[in-house]
């Protein structure tokens, strides 16, 4: 067993501008900047600002340890957002989401967002297959469909499941993004950054669109009655649920538009799936028959990680085991902030990372170090993930997309780990239904 080590980098200090200047680049470049970052403290866990001090974990193995650690010794942060991220209260309504509320406190909003799935199951399939259905007639009617609007499919076809309402695309899409804003440990950089960067005003009006569809769901009163037995006010409840169909589907539409983007540069794997597929009558219930499908789905989940980023706090003094072999000493009220994509792409357990290879999951070792819509433990694993919904809802779509269409994506997307692929210039073209 090795000694433990003291965190590479801590007690570097940065004033309060130069942490949002880094903010910036960690939030423009995320696998570059930590690449950058490990290279240059020699260790994959190290300290870094980033608008608050933080401890930058990119490994696998420190990774699944904090995963599963019990919540006396790390918990999500007790403010709204993500480290260095902010929610906008304008945009997300008067809530602490349950995607960010951390111990006791989430407890009851997870209660409420289970309840909601459960009342929801008889009809996710049936909305699944019609929400698909009027999107794919809607894009076989236009010349070009940005991939900035695919990301929203998650959240167009969640609203109309959960919500039993229609709310646009590209709303779905870009409501998420327009959630947060920065935030630093600066109280006086906070105050010229609430004026600088305040949602714009489409930002509001998306997001006004958003509510007043949600407030004529079929489905209010069940909501509100859930609400009230979680002890919740009916605002907060159905806010709630707009935050898990509109932003948490975001992941699934991120990672539709990814795979897109990807499976056009690799099309091979394309044509695998629909060799698989064949003339199959497709069924969400179906989704886990085809094995090449669930590989791809694997890989681009890997790749194009949603989140990306994930907090904890410690909340006491503990060593931390890493993939290089050391333990490093974690101090009580640390920052831990967990950069997705350096994580799967750690050359200790996912060889020639940058490689788009689907049949690396051919190793059961390898699925393990896998962490699809965030951690594997509750109560903050993702709960659609959890009840099963996750995986057959992504796969559906692109089994759907790949079975029934052909398309072209242009211009040539740029596929990374620090970009998902170029979403303000790339488009899908040539939309049509196969032969």
């Amino acid at each position: 067993m090795s000694e433990t080590l003291e965190i590479p980098g801590r007690g570097k200090r940065c004033s309060a501008l130069r942490s949002l200047l880094q903010l910036r680049a960690f939030r423009k470049e995320l696998g570059t900047w930590a690449r950058k970052r490990e290279a240059e403290h020699g260790a994959p866990v190290f300290f870094a600002h980033l608008g608050m001090p933080s401890i930058v974990i990119a490994d696998a193995v420190s990774a699944g340890f904090v995963y599963a650690a019990p919540k006396d010794l790390c918990d999500r942060l007790d403010r709204v957002g993500f480290g260095p991220s902010a929610l906008r209260p304008r945009i997300i309504g008067p809530i602490r989401p349950a995607l960010v509320t951390h111990g006791e406190l989430n407890v009851a909003k997870r209660r409420l967002i289970d309840s909601v799935l459960d009342g929801a199951r008889g009809r996710f399939d049936s909305s699944l297959e019609t929400a698909f259905g009027e999107i794919i007639a809607d894009w076989t009617s236009r010349d070009r469909i940005p991939l900035q609007e695919v990301t929203g499919v998650g959240g167009k076809i969640s609203a109309r499941w959960l919500l039993g309402v229609d709310v646009d695309a590209q709303d779905a899409g870009r409501w998420p993004v327009s959630s947060f804003s920065p935030i630093t440990t600066s109280w006086l950089l906070n105050q010229v950054l609430s004026l600088v960067a305040r949602p714009s005003r489409d930002d509001r009006d998306r997001s006004d669109r958003i509510l007043e569809a949600a407030r004529r769901s079929p489905y209010l009163d069940e909501v509100h009655r859930i609400g009230r037995e979680t002890g919740m006010s009916a605002e907060e409840a159905l806010w709630q649920v707009i935050f898990l169909a509109i932003f948490n589907s975001k992941a699934i539409g991120l990672l539709t538009a990814a795979a897109l983007a990807q499976l056009s540069l690799a099309p091979r794997w394309a044509e695998a799936i629909r060799d698989e597929l064949g003339g199959t009558e497709l069924k969400p219930a179906d989704m886990d028959r085809f094995g090449i499908l669930h590989k791809v789905y694997l890989e681009c989940g890997r790749l194009f990680s949603a989140p990306k980023i994930l907090y904890r706090e410690a909340l006491r003094d503990f060593d931390l085991p890493c993939g290089d072999g050391h333990t490093y000493r974690i101090l009580n009220g640390d920052t831990l902030l967990l950069s997705m994509r350096s994580i799967h792409y750690d050359r200790r357990v996912f060889s020639s990372p940058n490689t788009f290879d689907p049949n690396r999951f051919d190793d059961p070792e390898v699925l393990r170090h896998l962490f699809l819509f965030g951690p594997h433990d509750k109560p903050y694993r993702c709960a659609g993930d959890d009840q099963g919904y996750s995986a057959v809802f992504s796969k559906y779509v692109l089994a759907r997309l790949l079975q029934g269409s052909d398309w072209e994506v242009a211009p040539r997307p740029t596929v990374s780990a620090d970009a998902d692929f170029s979403p303000e210039d790339t488009a899908l073209v040539s939309f049509r239904p196969r032969a």
